[in-house]
């Protein structure tokens, strides 16, 4: 059992501006983990802030890696048609830039599913895994595994890959310092949009916002320049994501940064702006932006329950409260005066599986 206060991080200073002192906005007890039964259970105080001189909105309170990311921890449902698609997709942007006849070695950080590993190793069969902690990793052989963390890992590998998971780091741009003083001589990240204005983008584990520039600017600063981009999306429209190939110079690149104060504005307000809901209210999904959106919540007692299609969590209790998570197919039995409150990046195919399952359920 985990202590009832966990250690923190605390972050201090915009990951962006890094001079700028953070200004606290909003603090929320959450959950380490969003299933209550399965996994021991911890609390510790999310603690949002924003960014005086760009706006940018952040987590300033980080939770304890060694426990976020640690065996308990639910892998994404990544063989799902979304992921599929976006990891071949992944996979074409990496060999457009990176020619297989030269280059057969890549490391792969976070990546102990290897659902993407699974696709690369055919092209570049010397192929490294690094991940914080393996011991929930598919383990494959001919397959190199190294565990540590990787912002303050000396990586002297010539590829580096991260496929959603640079929007993790706690302090990304240490990280591609790093790699700039050893010379990695491509980086390849694969990380959510958030040019949108009207979603959240910052919870538990995604710790900042920032935009295309921002991060062009942090890679640029530390002589990476951008040789490939390429913007993502689902077919359906609710996966925006984007593809870069930086590449290592000489020199320092100059990148112009931009400031969107709208989109920062959205999520100031929303973390500051309390939420009513009718009643007989579904929750969608159990992940860590509705642990966000419940804690806002005024009149929690209007929540019945909690949707979500991964089955390792269904049959659980949500967070710290006694309702129970479902899967889609409980929504059949209910009619017209039931909601669905949906916040999640992934809005738009979630609605769509309410919708297939049950059509005359009100969606706020």
């Amino acid at each position: 059992m985990y202590n009832e206060c966990m250690k923190e991080n605390q972050r201090t200073h915009c990951v962006l501006c890094e001079n700028a002192r953070l200004t606290s906005i909003q603090k929320l007890t959450q959950p380490i983990y969003e299933c209550r039964d399965s996994v021991p259970k911890g609390d510790w105080t999310m603690e949002y802030g924003y960014c005086p001189e760009c706006y940018s909105v952040q987590l300033m309170a980080l939770a304890d890696p060694e426990i976020l990311y640690d065996e308990h921890y639910f892998q994404p449902l990544n063989q799902s048609y979304l992921w599929i698609h976006h990891n071949i997709s992944f996979v074409q942007f990496i060999m457009s830039h990176l020619n297989t006849d030269k280059y057969d070695s890549i490391l792969e950080i976070g990546s102990s599913s290897f659902c993407l590993g699974k696709h690369l190793i055919h092209y570049y069969p010397n192929y490294t895994v690094f991940d914080y902690n393996l011991k929930h990793a598919s383990r494959k052989e001919n397959i190199k595994y190294i565990e540590g963390n990787c912002e303050t890992y000396s990586f002297t590998d010539e590829t580096i890959v991260l496929s959603h998971v640079f929007e993790h780091l706690y302090t990304p741009k240490a990280f591609i310092q790093n790699c700039s003083k050893n010379k990695v001589k491509n980086i390849f990240i694969a990380v959510p949009s958030m040019e949108e204005y009207g979603q959240l983008n910052v919870n538990n584990q995604h710790t900042y916002l920032y935009s295309e520039k921002d991060l062009e600017y942090l890679f640029g600063f530390s002589q990476y320049k951008v040789n490939g981009k390429v913007q993502y999306n689902s077919a359906d429209h609710s996966f925006p994501c984007l593809f870069y190939h930086f590449v290592w110079t000489d020199e320092v690149v100059p990148i112009e940064r931009s400031i969107c104060v709208t989109r920062h504005q959205y999520s100031y307000d929303y973390l500051t702006t309390p939420i009513t809901i009718p009643p007989n209210t579904f929750l969608a999904t159990c992940g860590g932006f509705s642990l966000i959106t419940y804690s806002l919540i005024v009149n929690k007692e209007n929540v019945i329950g909690v949707i979500d299609a991964h089955p390792k969590k269904q049959g659980n209790r949500f967070a710290n409260t006694e309702l129970v998570i479902y899967p889609y197919d409980k929504l059949k039995t209910y009619g017209k005066e039931t909601s669905m409150l949906v916040f999640h990046p992934k809005r738009p195919n979630i609605i769509q599986q309410i919708k297939h399952t049950n059509p005359d359920i009100e969606i706020i």
